[in-house]
């Protein structure tokens, strides 16, 4: 019944928002340290707080196989983005320390804003020199050996016809940069948590699919555009293969 589920959005909603609160005190104390290990100590908690999340409002968040990506080493990861859940299921699916790149509209969201700030590289999309100086900051966090996590179609693809929006650059202008490989992976199940992007929510399984890692060395910045295209390939194939929706799905030739 209609009424349960809005009973429901509201637990989902209080869980959140209570487990967004705690969040603070943690990410004011992570001040007093590098700003690696500030990015390990929120993005550490960020991840228990969608576990728990999803253990609370019986929302399933998984990684079909975790053993593709190597805990030694920093990635430039790269998934679909589909849904307000994306957010959710990046923290509970990315096992490193990361740093996201966050448009500038976040900054404006009470509380959420500020936490996001912590951790983001913040980009106004409309500012050239503001997505110069973000893909600077993503270079330079990789260099150092965080984790950069870029949605590729730069905007959520609402389409239930195409599996992914086109790429922008970005992401594989950074991993051939910092000679960091791609580590693709797509989520399925995150529309289901607010279909059609409207409440009332529901309980969703959302489950993470990654591909192999891409390795970058040796390429130049004349392999992006190859770089851009293999990863979307990639990643379509894993769409196609696990989301019920595109099963049937035949890509585009040429």
């Amino acid at each position: 019944m209609l009424i349960f589920r809005y009973l429901y959005t509201l637990w989902v909603a209080f869980v959140f928002i209570s487990l967004m609160l705690l969040a603070v005190p943690f990410f004011a104390f992570s001040s007093f340290f590098s700003k690696k290990t500030a990015v390990k100590i929120c993005i550490g908690y960020n991840r228990w707080w969608m576990n728990v999340w999803g253990f609370l409002t019986a929302c399933k968040l998984r990684v079909a196989n975790p053993e593709k990506i190597d805990h030694n080493r920093a990635y430039v990861f790269v998934f679909n983005h589909v849904s307000a859940s994306d957010a959710i299921s990046a923290n509970a699916c990315i096992p490193l320390p990361f740093t996201p790149m966050a448009k500038k509209e976040v900054l404006k969201i009470p509380i959420l804003g500020w936490l996001f700030g912590r951790i983001s590289i913040i980009v106004d999309r409309s500012n050239p020199e503001s997505r110069k100086k973000g893909l600077e900051e993503m270079k330079d966090n990789a260099r150092n050996g965080i984790s950069i996590f870029v949605f590729p179609e730069g905007t959520r693809n609402k389409s239930l016809s195409e599996p992914l929006g086109p790429f922008k650059a970005g992401a594989f202008i950074t991993a051939i940069d910092a000679q960091l490989p791609i580590a693709p992976f797509v989520v399925v199940g995150g529309r289901d948590l607010l279909p059609n992007e409207k409440l009332p929510a529901q309980r969703c399984n959302m489950t993470a699919y990654y591909a192999d890692p891409i390795e970058t060395k040796g390429l130049t910045l004349d392999d992006v555009e190859m770089l851009k295209n293999k990863t979307y390939a990639i990643m379509q194939q894993l769409l196609i293969e696990h989301d019920p929706r595109f099963k049937n799905y035949v890509p585009p030739q040429g």
